[in-house]
């Protein structure tokens, strides 16, 4: 019993001994040098698992850009219900229109945005005095005058593009000055035009320049007229034709009575004429005419003013013309948004 107790003493001690041993090492290897290795060791390694702070310029952009994408997706969606959908006529959506160029109806292949139809919706606002929008009833009226005015306007645009018809800077600027010299100034002038129109001066120029070009454009009457003539068509079948009634349709040459109203060029080149000849064609700002010579009685065929709109009715009557904008109750006919587009 005793030397099996003595063998386990010198087991134990010989144990303790070797640990003592193996620590007594391990200390011996522990140094500065060591502790400062071990630790950029743990460190490198830690790295490997750690999102970096800074954040890469390319996925600032990446995000940055589909942020932006959402936003102008969600705006342009929102911006096309708006106008669309619901026909919004509102000041904002007004000012959108004229930054975002909408496409909202055609007149054959001339597209008509919305900004334009918004524009003389708001004139009409202004020249009827009307206070607040209140009703769909008023609504639609408004936007029937407005679709109406921009259709024509489109319209005067397309003839005057096919009868190769300009307008000047010139032009526009001299005429614009004898409206100022009447209103007493250039002030006044813009003044009268916010009253009346709520038009700034641009404004007023656009819409003046439309109505130069109207004036400018050859009546189909006139080339009928002048063919015929040229042909050796009767001057009296032509004037129950193509005459106004806005003018005596003859005059004396020495009564000064029957010649009422008729413009001065038109009397001296009657007086002119000899007799049994037709003249040519006498312009003036009241229209063209024709003149017949017999005897001391000169016959008068005129042509106004009136037969360009007849022109301008017919061209429109015959002419495609659709709108792309839904809950208007205008009774053009409608298509899809994308037939405005494309």
């Amino acid at each position: 019993m005793k030397n099996q107790l003595d063998k386990f003493k010198s087991f134990v001690l010989q144990k303790y001994k070797t640990v003592a041993s193996s620590t007594q090492d391990v200390f011996e290897q522990i140094t500065n040098q060591t502790l400062d290795e071990d630790r950029k060791a743990v460190i490198k390694k830690g790295r490997q698992h750690v999102a970096p702070v800074s954040t890469s310029r390319t996925k600032v952009l990446v995000v940055s850009g589909v942020l932006a994408a959402i936003g102008v997706i969600t705006i342009s969606a929102t911006y096309w219900v708006q106008v669309y959908r619901s026909a919004n006529a509102s000041p904002i959506i007004y000012d959108a229109s004229k930054v975002m160029p909408t496409p909202v109806a055609k007149l054959s292949s001339s597209r008509i945005y919305y900004d334009e139809v918004l524009f003389q919706y708001n004139t009409a606002i202004k020249v009827r005095d009307i206070q607040v929008v209140d009703t769909e009833e008023l609504k639609q009226e408004l936007f029937e005058i407005a679709f109406n005015k921009v259709y024509e306007n489109t319209a005067i645009e397309q003839l005057a593009r096919a009868q190769n018809v300009s307008v000047s800077e010139e032009e526009v600027t001299s005429r614009v000055e004898v409206l100022e010299e009447t209103t007493g100034s250039a002030e006044k002038f813009e003044a009268s035009l916010k009253t009346d129109y709520g038009w700034d001066r641009s404004d007023f120029l656009h819409e003046f320049k439309i109505q130069l070009l109207k004036e400018k454009l050859t009546p189909t009457a006139f080339v009928e007229v002048a063919t015929k003539l040229n042909q050796g068509d009767s001057f009296t079948v032509l004037q129950s034709q193509y005459t106004s009634g806005d003018f005596v349709d003859s005059f004396n040459v020495d009564d000064v009575s029957t010649q009422a109203d008729l413009p001065e060029l038109v009397v001296n080149r009657g007086k002119e004429l000899t007799e049994g000849l037709v003249s040519s064609d006498i312009a003036t700002e009241a229209g063209v005419f024709y003149l017949e010579r017999k005897a001391k009685v000169v016959n008068v065929l005129h042509i106004g003013s009136a037969a360009a709109d007849v022109d301008l009715e017919q061209y429109l009557e015959n002419t495609e013309k659709f709108i792309c904008l839904r809950d208007t109750g205008l009774e053009y006919q409608v298509k899809g948004f994308r037939s405005c587009l494309f």
